[in-house]
Parts: C-alpha cells; sequence; structure tokens
C-alpha cells in the first residue's frame, strides 16, 4: 500500500494507474480475503487466541513505527543523503 503514497510523492510524473494504483490495492484486497474465515465460526479454544495475538501483534506494530516515525523526524532524508539516492 506504501507504494501508492512513495510513487504519488516522489515519481508523480510517472505514476500508471494500473501498475501503481490497482495492481497494489488488489493485491491489498487478496491478503484480506482469509480474515473473515479465521474469525466466523469462532474457532475453539487454543485456536481463538491466534486470531487475536496476530491483530495485537499488528496493532503493536503500527503504534510502535509511527511513534519511531515520530521521533525520528527526517531520517529517511538523512540515510538517502548518506546513501546518495
Amino acid at each position: 500500500m506504501s507504494l501508492i503514497r512513495f510513487v504519488d510523492r516522489h515519481d508523480r510524473a510517472h505514476f500508471k494507474l494500473l501498475r501503481h494504483g490497482l495492481c497494489p490495492l488488489i493485491g491489498a484486497g487478496i491478503m484480506l480475503l482469509p480474515i473473515p474465515s479465521s474469525v466466523s465460526p469462532c474457532p475453539s479454544w487454543p485456536a481463538d487466541l491466534i486470531t487475536v495475538l496476530a491483530f495485537l501483534w499488528i496493532g503493536l506494530g503500527a503504534v510502535v513505527g509511527y511513534s519511531l516515525r515520530a521521533r525520528a523526524g527526517d531520517i529517511t532524508e538523512r540515510v538517502g543523503r548518506v546513501r546518495g539516492s
């Protein structure tokens, strides 16, 4: 999903709707297909923990990612300059 934002910000002249817009959205949609079957019907005891823990892990990763991004400031720009990109 980040490809859409990246290309839109950094290479807007070469943005192709199919390649940079539609294909990532279709891929994300396909990855979301198993979610309804993992929660309905509710699995028995040990298996139901897997789904809950997976969603908690994703949420924790999002919180940590956004907090690191807020603290890092423009670190991606600095890393890009050091690498010569």
